[in-house]
């Protein structure tokens, strides 16, 4: 008998009890660019070489399509998203040159919703820029990537150049990651509690059975 109030016992707690609920990386996902095996070839008409995709701002272009990275996370479906980190590597970025990568927001008709963070001058070479949205960062910029991001369950990037002429920089790869709390595990309501108490205290008479 007091094996099966152990046993009953464990398998209560296990249910009852919700996981402590601890923010973490819940999805990570990183996005190699390139025509080489396993490399993507990203949405859009930016031309792809063999280990990097030439991000152009060719705006006077008739129906060119610019650049767009997805990053998916519906299956986070339930989560409490906390924010979104973005680690991007490129060259190519000249002093004379004003780049941002571009999360949008909910209007896709203006960018003012967008959120914006500047690339760094590279010259030829190589170059890391990391940076976080959340809600904090969409109400310092007045912006809604974030929000729009986690209403959609997917990130959209894009980059925007302002200065003159039409220039480019190679992108090497884009890593995305979401952080927050997993959704939490449903108890069991009171009849699925019954239930398992009375399938314990079978197995339970069945072992004391066989001992005999």
């Amino acid at each position: 008998m007091t094996t099966f109030k152990t046993l009953l016992s464990a398998a209560t707690l296990a249910l009852v009890l919700p996981l402590a609920a601890q923010a973490a990386v819940l999805k990570t996902a990183t996005f190699d660019y390139g025509n080489g095996a396993g490399e993507v070839n990203p949405n859009g008409d930016d031309p792809v070489g063999s280990n990097f995709v030439r991000v152009r701002d060719t705006s006077t272009a008739t129906g060119y399509a610019q650049f767009i990275q997805i990053f998916d996370f519906t299956d986070l479906a339930g989560a409490t998203i906390d924010s979104i980190d973005v680690v991007l590597n490129y060259t190519g970025v000249g002093d004379e040159e004003t780049w941002a990568a571009r999360v949008l927001g909910s209007d896709n008709a203006v960018t003012s919703d967008d959120t914006f963070t500047g690339l760094v001058f590279t010259g030829p070479a190589t170059s890391t820029l990391g940076f976080t949205i959340s809600a904090a960062s969409d109400l310092a910029t007045s912006s809604s990537g974030f929000a729009e991001s986690v209403a959609l369950n997917q990130l959209r990037l894009r980059f925007r150049e302002e200065s003159f002429g039409d220039d480019d920089f190679r992108l090497f790869s884009a890593t995305f990651a979401v952080n927050g709390t997993a959704a939490a595990p449903v108890p069991l309501p009171a009849s699925g509690m019954l239930l398992l108490g009375a399938l314990g205290g079978v197995a339970a008479i069945r072992r004391r059975r066989k001992a005999a």
